[in-house]
């Protein structure tokens, strides 16, 4: 079994995440050199501890597997840890979702834990960030599987939600964790739209926010986890906001896939946490290298009431 590599803050006290989202990979598309080249720029741009692909990595008919190693190529050629979960169309080619994982589990730098089965066994994990100079853990980041699309239609449509064992399996995993988390998941939380009408938003909304239809609890179960700071998803691809909402903040990544819809200029989002801050920074890097939308987490603000 290969060794994980670790997280630590950097001697500046910062660490800083890169969360790559609907990359939607395309088997023999003529994007692929543009595509990998802008993973690339933003790579080389921030120099980032770890990169997130936060769902919808390959969405192609055949090859899915190999569509997953060209997309970890970059991180892997940098030396960079990386961090996958899956989201509803990855299992849409040739290969099955516990192919998927499997594949991403096995490749270098690969942070990916698949997680207790009985929750899916597509990826439900926790990861430590430590000290700077000790191996004390000075922050947590949780991952979790948002599933594909309701497994209760026709009853109840649309997309699927985190599940009640998934939502005990964050509260065991985040009891007694007091240090600054962040959480990752594809499809947003129905509190996104709350968030988006009642805070001070950074951002654009530009279509209908894609959540599931029944809201199982899992923001409550974030809120009462008292150590969340944000919640990050894809999923929309013409959202880019971030919003706050009792006290975490709700933000989507930018999408960077070519191959899918989407009007907005491709990127990514940065996250640069503080050692010893309640607190982080985000920004979205754009292909072009433009730094648009940038806030402080604690400078977001949400209406009493």
């Amino acid at each position: 079994m290969k060794a994980p590599a670790t997280l630590r803050f950097a001697a500046n006290r910062r660490f800083k995440i890169v969360q790559f989202t609907d990359i939607h990979w395309k088997d023999a598309s003529p994007h692929e050199a543009r595509l990998l080249a802008a993973m690339e720029r933003i790579l080389d741009s921030e120099k980032p501890d770890l990169v997130v692909l936060s769902g919808d990595i390959v969405h192609s008919p055949t090859r899915s597997l190999d569509g997953c190693r060209k997309v970890a190529a970059p991180m892997i050629d940098r030396g960079i840890p990386w961090a996958p979960i899956l989201g509803n169309h990855d299992h849409e080619g040739d290969a099955k979702r516990e192919d998927i994982a499997a594949c991403l589990e096995s490749l270098p730098l690969s942070l990916v834990d698949r997680g207790p089965l009985e929750l899916g066994a597509c990826g439900n994990y926790a990861l430590d960030v430590l000290h700077q100079g000790s191996d004390q853990t000075a922050a947590r980041l949780y991952f979790l599987d948002s599933g594909t699309y309701s497994p209760l239609k026709p009853r109840v449509g649309g997309y699927a939600w985190i599940t009640r064992e998934q939502i005990c399996w964050f509260a065991s995993a985040s009891r007694g964790h007091t240090v600054p988390s962040l959480v990752f998941l594809h499809i947003p939380v129905p509190e996104f739209l709350a968030a988006w009408e009642k805070g001070d938003a950074v951002g654009q909304k530009n279509e209908i926010i894609c959540a599931p239809e029944l809201n199982s609890g899992f923001f409550a179960a974030m809120v009462e986890a008292g150590s969340v700071l944000g919640a990050f998803a894809g999923h929309d691809h013409d959202n880019d906001f971030a919003a706050r909402l009792h006290g975490i903040s709700l933000c989507y990544g930018r999408s960077l896939g070519l191959d899918t819809y989407g009007n907005l200029p491709r990127g990514a989002r940065v996250i640069e946490l503080r050692e010893g801050a309640a607190d982080f920074e985000s920004w979205i890097r754009e292909e072009s290298g433009d730094e648009v939308y940038k806030f402080t987490h604690s400078a977001l603000t949400e209406p009493a009431g």
